[in-house]
């Protein structure tokens, strides 16, 4: 028996009986197959197209675009960056690829989105030109689906500022980088991570911070915003902003978005800046500005229960002019606080400027008024040159009465201060303390 060779056509599956034979290859057979197409492709001579093999209609819809221009329907915006493209593949020679997303308006007038490739063959010589693919981008499978939950994380923690999520109850169910790390410092027992909110704040601060959040779930509330403190166990205590804003789901709260910023330093910056803006830089006593403020609030609402002290350092341009500038500043400093231990803890005493202090006294008796005129007085006498008696200070004062403005009572005050002034000149003039009928101020007079 002769053994039977295998041919190729014994791998071919058998015709089934009464299945029809098909088309032979040919201009016939690539005609049905032209529908199948999702994409075209052209041959670009110059600008215009020279060929194209494509679906019934085009990739578009326009039917045969022999001849027509190439970008016909380009949208006029992106017709700049497929120009460039295209003069790439030209520049760089044959065999050079060039990819590019581009609108173009199908046949009903919408636009949609295509990309193009762009391939040189011009050193093919039947082809000749450029062929260009083009596909429609709706038909591209989706990308592999996103790390939603990193990608949010990723965000969040790009953010300058804390962010904290809670549920409607304050527990904490998601904070970003930046809220962690300005909690870092707390007890481990006061982690962040599943926390009640409240419960990472110092003690006297927790009420507030409940109270916030039942106002953030409040329908009627934007936002709620407050400044706690929190106790870092490397830094100190530690002065937050919070901002707590609810997030509503099907009518009610869902969920409550705490931005948190440590403004530690920013408070002690404005803090200070405050500080110096009221308060004399050489004494640091309330300057003039800050005088007036606290006058002007005393006046309005019990201008009779204020005594105000005017004094004036005697002889202080002679300490001056015989021992500079230096030592009077050490006068001045050293007067400054003769005054603040000659006065009661809830008086006042301020720098008008030169050698001008006041005190502000509320309800003072008359005995108390005359007790302090005299103490006030003496708070000088220790040293304004080598010699401790040759510094004494000028006092006079006035009680406020209503229908009084700031600048009527200081004028009142600086007037008798200066009746006592001109007795110790004329031991034979009146000294008494309110000398309310004298007219001329005394901010336009020089001291002696």
């Amino acid at each position: 028996m002769r053994a039977r060779v295998s041919t190729d056509d014994d791998a071919r599956p058998a015709t089934p009986a009464g299945a029809p034979i098909g088309d032979p290859p040919g201009p016939a057979l690539r005609e049905r197959l032209l529908p199948y197409l999702s994409e075209a492709v052209t041959l670009v001579r110059g600008a215009d197209v020279a060929e194209s093999l494509s679906a019934p209609g085009g990739v578009l819809g326009h039917g045969d675009q022999h001849g027509h221009h190439a970008l016909e329907h380009a949208h006029p915006d992106d017709l700049p960056g497929v120009c460039d493209v295209a003069a790439a593949a030209i520049d760089l020679g044959p065999g050079t690829i060039r990819t590019a997303p581009v609108r173009l308006r199908r046949a009903g007038g919408s636009w949609a989105p295509y990309e193009i490739t762009i391939t040189n063959r011009t050193d093919d010589p039947h082809l000749a030109g450029l062929i260009v693919r083009t596909r429609p981008l709706d038909r591209v499978p989706p990308p592999a689906a996103l790390d939603t939950e990193g990608l949010l994380q990723s965000l969040a923690d790009a953010m300058s500022t804390g962010v904290i999520l809670l549920d409607r109850f304050g527990n904490t169910l998601f904070a970003n980088a930046q809220a962690t790390a300005t909690f870092a410092g707390l007890d481990p027992t006061d982690a962040l991570a599943g926390s009640v909110l409240p419960d990472l704040f110092v003690p006297e601060d927790r009420a507030e911070v409940a109270a916030a959040i039942i106002a953030a779930r409040s329908e009627l509330t934007a936002g709620v915003d407050l400044h706690v403190h929190v106790e870092d166990l490397e830094r100190g205590r530690r002065l937050l902003r919070l901002r707590l804003s609810a997030r509503q789901s099907d009518g009610r709260t869902a969920m409550i978005l705490v931005n948190v910023e440590d403004v530690t330093e920013q408070h002690a910056h404005a803090t200070d800046l405050a500080h110096r803006a009221a308060h004399d830089f050489l004494t640091g006593l309330p300057n003039r500005a800050a005088l007036h403020d606290l006058l002007g609030d005393q006046l309005a609402h019990d201008p009779a229960g204020l005594v105000l002290f005017y004094c004036d350092i005697d002889g202080f341009k002679g300490v001056n002019d015989r021992h500079g500038h230096d030592h009077g500043d050490r006068v001045i400093m050293r007067v400054a606080e003769d005054l603040r231990l000659a006065v009661r803890e809830e008086d006042v005493v301020a720098r008008l400027g030169g050698d001008e202090f006041v005190v502000v006294c509320r309800h003072p008796s008359d005995a108390i008024v005359r007790r302090l005129a005299e103490r006030l007085s003496l708070a000088a006498g220790w040293a304004g040159t080598p010699s401790p008696s040759s510094t004494t200070v000028s006092v006079g004062w006035a009680r406020g009465r209503p229908g009084d403005d700031v600048e009527a009572l200081l004028v009142r005050a600086d007037e008798a201060m200066y009746a006592v002034k001109r007795a110790r000149r004329d031991p034979g003039g009146q000294a008494s303390g309110d000398q309310s009928t004298r007219g001329t101020s005394a901010h336009s007079r020089s001291r002696s």
